[in-house]
């Protein structure tokens, strides 16, 4: 069971219950939603080649799941870091909003080609991917290392809540 940055995992050893307390750090929780998200646009893609009337279904859980992880930065972690502007986190806010709004835009396309078949889809596909892939890497260099130590503990279970820990 987790309750904001902590969990307590119950064990049983030799008929003993066990219980083990475990710190989890926000910089782990954001970049390991990365990647399940990353995970779906593959099973996406896989599936979209095979199964024309599923990938439209899959696409849509990876946008509603990237949507999320988005809002969750906008509402809970940009206003954090911006109120800490010797971080260099704090610095990157302003550019990494327009590039969630670019990144709404290209998924709004590739769903509106996803669902008409349109020879345009991988290139559609090509440009969410590498604008996404270079707006995960900075997240991941600027931004998630420094949570840890500007997040009290109720503002880190509002992101492990939020994001589904």
């Amino acid at each position: 069971m987790c309750h904001g940055s902590e969990c307590t995992l119950n064990f049983l050893d030799r008929g003993r219950r066990l219980k083990v307390r475990m710190k989890i750090f926000l910089e782990t929780i954001l970049n390991e939603d990365h990647e399940r998200i990353d995970s779906l646009f593959e099973q996406y893609l896989k599936n979209r080649k095979d199964n024309r009337q599923t990938a439209p279904k899959l696409f849509d859980l990876y946008r509603e799941s990237l949507l999320k992880h988005m809002k969750c930065e906008e509402e809970l972690i940009f206003p954090v870091l911006e109120q800490n502007p010797k971080e260099r986190g704090a610095r990157e806010v302003p550019d990494l909003l327009q590039e969630h709004e670019l990144i709404r835009e290209c998924l709004a396309r590739v769903l509106h080609l996803c669902q008409t078949g349109s020879d345009e889809l991988g290139a559609a596909e090509r440009h969410l991917f590498e604008e996404l892939h270079e707006h995960n890497a900075r997240e991941e260099m600027h931004v998630y290392p420094v949570l840890d130590k500007l997040f009290n503990r109720g503002e880190a279970a509002s992101v492990t809540k939020r994001i589904g820990v």
